[in-house]
């Protein structure tokens, strides 16, 4: 899955290819404190628990986790946040289904993956 950021800010998922009115945002390449911003997931059966970093990241109006995504061999889940929010979430998926990646999305440091 790649990740594109438009021209008018808003960041999109695409599964098909580049986008010619977006910048693909490339994965873990902003300097940055990775305790704080790689995605920390665990799964039990049929429950996927992400965990925004080792230690939870800031939620401040300036400073935010914007969404996770947990990337399954058969679909893709999201979950926005809000400033205030907890960085948390928990997903449930059908049965044989499984994780392939996860990523999150600050608001000052960009995209990263698990």
């Amino acid at each position: 899955m790649d990740f594109y950021r438009l021209n008018d800010g808003s960041i999109v998922a695409s599964l098909t290819g580049a986008l010619e009115d977006g910048e693909k945002l490339v994965a873990n390449t902003v300097d940055a404190a990775k305790e704080k911003h790689v995605p920390f997931v665990t799964v039990a059966g049929q429950k996927v628990n992400v965990k925004v970093g080792e230690v939870e990241h800031p939620m401040t109006e300036e400073h935010y986790i914007v969404f996770v995504a947990v990337v399954t061999n058969n679909q893709t889940l999201f979950k926005e946040f809000n400033p205030g929010e907890k960085p948390e979430a928990d997903f449930i998926l059908p049965d044989g289904d499984q994780v392939v990646e996860v990523y999150e999305y600050c608001s000052l440091h960009g995209l990263w993956k698990a």
